[in-house]
């Protein structure tokens, strides 16, 4: 899976971004070191790495082991006939965050020092002050990567309109005897030190993808992601329904662009006690009026479109010019 340099084409044509689906991947089996799912692996790691993201081991590492990430994939339509592996279209890994108490919110903040993790509630709890936000729960989009010939054709949106979909609870399953029941794994014989040991593939593993449907989603209120911003990045994001809310002051040493914050809401009923309904508009349009006062210091390289585009972006209404406003902000010689 290391080599993965090079993009394997895809050979089965091109679907409609409707016609493809959203399949969860069960990471126990992804690095079982079984064949099938080592090759799996590589073409997942080839869309990480043909992609604009800085890739590292750690970052394999995340993949298999940090309980937090989950990986899903997006397939055309797959045959029962065909018995190889099915070509990916596109990669998406998400990390679940919040759902924290005010205690350790209170502990955290007194203390000056907040706890690894948890991206997005620790950095909009400091900058807007809200003990109640990180007691919200929601995921992170890490990664979001498209097969390179398939780019700008509409299936990194189609994989956030699934995902969105599955999160909200409107991919059910009505046949529950449907769901495929599996049995769990035998024990592997633990003989033997690290220096004795011999890795093998393991047994009796459950299926490598499963259906949305097959799997019940947690209980989230929103989709958020942090980014280096870019006016074509910022303009994907900001189509599929993202609103900013954060963007760093200082660019980051690793990337040499702002660091950038966007949220979406759920259509969900779940509601956390403490946190105002409104709570994204009132970002929102906090968020507004600061990037306005910067960009005359912090945000003065930003191109005028990107910044056009940042100062549309929002919830809020926007309100209605008076004389007596257009008197307050212009004279009679501008």
């Amino acid at each position: 899976c290391l080599d993965a340099s090079s993009v394997k084409p895809i050979v089965s044509g091109s679907p409609h971004p409707s016609e493809c689906d959203l399949y969860y991947v069960n990471r126990d089996t992804l690095f079982s070191y079984h064949k099938a799912s080592e090759e799996f692996l590589q073409r997942m790691m080839s869309l990480y790495v043909s992609s604009h993201y800085k890739n590292s081991p750690n970052d394999l590492m995340l993949m298999s082991d940090a309980p937090q990430h989950h990986l899903f994939v997006l397939l055309g339509p797959i045959s029962g006939k065909t018995n190889s592996l099915p070509e990916i279209f596109a990669v998406l890994q998400v990390c679940l965050e919040g759902a924290i108490s005010q205690e350790s919110v209170k502990a955290s903040l007194l203390r000056g020092v907040r706890a690894s993790g948890d991206l997005i509630p620790w950095t909009l709890s400091q900058q807007y002050q809200d003990n109640n936000f990180p007691s919200l729960s929601g995921i992170r989009i890490v990664r979001i990567a498209v097969h390179p010939s398939y780019q700008k054709m509409g299936y990194g949106s189609r994989v956030l309109e699934l995902i969105q979909h599955y999160y909200e609870g409107k991919i059910t399953n009505l046949h529950e005897s449907d769901n495929p029941k599996i049995q769990p794994s035998k024990k592997l014989e633990t003989s033997g030190d690290l220096y004795t040991e011999k890795i093998r593939p393991r047994t009796d593993i459950p299926p490598l993808l499963s259906k949305l449907s097959e799997r019940a989603p947690e209980k989230l209120q929103y989709v958020g992601v942090s980014f280096g911003v870019t006016e074509k990045l910022f303009t994907f994001w900001k189509r599929n329904g993202f609103i900013p809310l954060y963007l760093r002051l200082t660019k980051n040493d690793l990337t040499g662009e702002h660091s950038c914050i966007m949220v979406k809401l759920l259509d969900t009923t779940e509601k956390v006690e403490g946190v105002s309904s409104n709570w994204l508009e009132g970002y929102s349009e906090d968020f507004r009026r600061r990037f306005q006062s910067l960009l005359a210091y912090e945000f003065k390289e930003f191109k005028c479109k990107l910044a056009l585009s940042i100062l549309e972006s929002g919830v809020t209404k926007k309100p209605e010019l008076e004389l007596t406003t257009i008197n307050t902000l212009f004279t009679i010689h501008d």
